[in-house]
């Protein structure tokens, strides 16, 4: 579904008209066996090859939730693809400050690779993916592209860890949360994390700008047999399915109720 909106060129009082998706989630999946890019529940209004999918037409009244991101190269795509549509706005003359947050799947790692690797790598991909990911979201900031945006006008895009509820009941119920404290980071935990941590938590080193021993650690896996650029595609595949299917049992469960309502009423 589309929209049109209507903002004022700041040099001049005529109105400049563009049309947007209206959605404001984004989940990257890959193409459908036609070439054409999942459209249906809010959240699918971009695909995975974000090279070719700029998001030049964002409002700023709307902020812009890039999901599914599993790798540091889905990051990047999408993390490119934001800051490529603020520089569109910026040449338009438009406001560039869209508030912006790309999401990293975190536990899912660690789930997938449960019994396949030696006991000293249980739980450690997920987090190395993460280290791995806030180097490269450090170096964009810290990049002469993203300045002259920010000198513009334009809001950085913040990196969001997301599945940091601990799903091995042998590992610390707040691993997650202690390993991940980083600035310029969100962290969405789910409640019984939240609560363990008001509980019990406790912070130790802030996460490594440099991605700290992150490629040591991926290389292990990888000697360990752990393809971790094919995991992060399957992982990435599952992850809009599941969505996918979410949506559509919602969109059933509505057209069931409101075909009930219509029939009583």
């Amino acid at each position: 579904m589309t929209a049109t909106f209507r903002e004022k060129h700041p040099k001049s009082n005529r109105p400049r008209s563009c049309s947007l998706n209206w959605h404001w989630q984004i989940c990257l999946a890959p193409p459908n066996s036609s070439g054409q890019f999942t459209t249906g529940p809010m959240e699918w209004t971009a695909g995975y090859r974000l090279k070719s999918h700029p998001l030049s037409l964002m409002t700023p009244t709307r902020p812009w939730h890039l999901r599914e991101l599993f790798s540091r190269e889905q990051y990047l795509a999408a993390a490119q693809a934001y800051l490529r549509g603020v520089e569109r706005r910026i040449e338009a003359g438009l406001n560039p400050a869209v508030a912006s947050v790309a999401s990293l799947f975190i536990s899912r790692w660690d789930v997938a690779v449960t019994g396949k690797v030696p006991g000293e790598l249980a739980n450690r991909l997920g987090i190395a993916v993460a280290q791995q990911c806030y180097k490269a979201y450090r170096e964009l900031l810290a990049s002469a592209r993203f300045q002259r945006a920010f000198n513009a006008g334009a809001r950085a895009q913040r990196l969001l860890w997301a599945s940091t509820g601990t799903k091995d009941p042998k590992a610390s119920d707040t691993l997650y949360v202690k390993a991940l404290a980083a600035p310029f980071t969100v962290n969405t935990m789910p409640e019984g994390t939240l609560k363990a941590f008001a509980d019990h938590g406790q912070l130790g080193k802030i996460l490594a700008p440099d991605g700290g021993e992150c490629e040591r650690v991926l290389s292990a896996f990888g000697e360990a047999g752990i393809d971790t650029e094919t995991l992060a595609a399957q992982l990435q595949n599952e992850g809009a399915a599941s969505f996918v299917k979410s949506w559509n049992d919602l969109m059933s469960c509505i057209d069931s109720k409101a075909a009930a309502m219509r029939k009583a009423g």
